[in-house]
């Protein structure tokens, strides 16, 4: 019967798995936090969009009470930079952050 080697390979370097949505948290530019998020996935042709908002009022307030369109957004660890969008159509409002180049 013919019989095969077992080549033990080196150890693979593992990758961590990112799981979808995430938790991010919206920041004013002082840094202040307005409202929790959960973003969709990564960010798709320089926008992130958000499945969620926890404190909705909190962005309306930001965005149309004060005018303010400047955004941070941090994700674990990472801070990202750029401009608060929304969209009201079809009864349900919808968050994005365009990002900065």
């Amino acid at each position: 019967m013919p019989s095969a080697t077992i080549r033990h390979l080196t150890p693979h370097p593992t990758v961590p798995t990112i799981i979808w949505p995430r938790l991010g948290l919206t920041l004013d530019t002082d840094g202040v936090l307005l409202s929790e998020v959960d973003v969709l996935g990564p960010p798709l042709d320089g926008r992130l969009s958000f499945a969620g908002v926890h404190e909705p009022s909190a962005l309306l307030d930001y965005y149309f009470g004060y005018g303010e369109r400047r955004l941070m957004l941090r994700i674990d660890d990472d801070t990202v930079e750029g401009r608060l969008e929304t969209r009201y159509d079809g009864g349900q409002r919808s968050w994005w952050l365009e990002l900065d180049e």
